[in-house]
C-alpha cells in the first residue's frame, strides 16, 4: 500500500475484483488512471496516454519494489500497451469503410456489419511478442470506428 500512496491511494480507495483466477485482483483508481494488480500481471489504464506517459511509467517504477517486498522472485518478464482509439468517419460510412477490408459474405442477413482483426507475428529480433490490431463499431462516436492496438 505504500508504493501506491506516494500517487494519493489509501487503503480506502482500494477494490477487490472477484472473478476466475486470472481475473482477481486489487484495483486502485486516482487522478483518472486505474491501477490493478492481478496474479500474474499488472495492468494501467488511463484515459490519455500521451500527456500522462511519464506519470505511467511512474507508478510502474513505483509497484515493482513494493513487489519484490512482498514476493522477491517476481519480476517483470514483457510488457504490452493496448491504445484503444475511437474516430470519427469523414467520408463514407463505417460499413463502407470495413467492406474494403472485409465484405460480408451475401448469405447473411441484412444490415450485418463486420469488424476486422489482424493477428501480428512476433518479431523477437524487435523484442516484440505477438501483437494485433482491431477496427470494429464505435460504442462512443456515433458512426464512428474504434481501433484497437496491441
Amino acid at each position: 500500500m505504500d508504493t501506491l500512496g506516494a500517487f494519493g491511494c489509501t487503503a480506502a480507495d482500494l477494490d477487490i475484483e472477484d472473478g476466475g483466477p486470472d481475473e482477481r485482483g486489487v484495483t486502485c483508481n486516482f487522478e483518472d488512471m486505474a491501477v490493478s494488480i492481478r496474479g500474474d500481471r499488472i495492468e494501467l489504464h488511463c484515459a490519455d496516454f500521451s500527456s500522462r506517459a511519464a506519470e505511467v511509467g511512474a507508478v510502474l517504477t513505483e509497484i515493482w519494489p513494493g513487489l519484490n517486498a512482498i514476493r522477491p522472485s517476481a519480476a517483470a518478464k514483457t510488457h504490452s500497451f493496448l491504445f484503444e482509439a475511437d474516430a470519427e468517419i469523414r467520408e463514407g460510412s463505417y460499413q463502407e469503410v470495413l467492406n474494403r477490408l472485409a465484405s460480408v459474405p451475401p448469405s447473411f442477413p441484412t444490415r450485418t456489419e463486420t469488424a476486422v482483426v489482424y493477428y501480428l507475428p512476433a518479431e523477437p529480433h524487435k523484442g516484440y511478442g505477438e501483437s494485433s490490431l482491431v477496427l470494429s463499431r464505435s460504442d462512443e462516436v456515433q458512426g464512428g470506428i474504434q481501433i484497437n492496438a496491441s
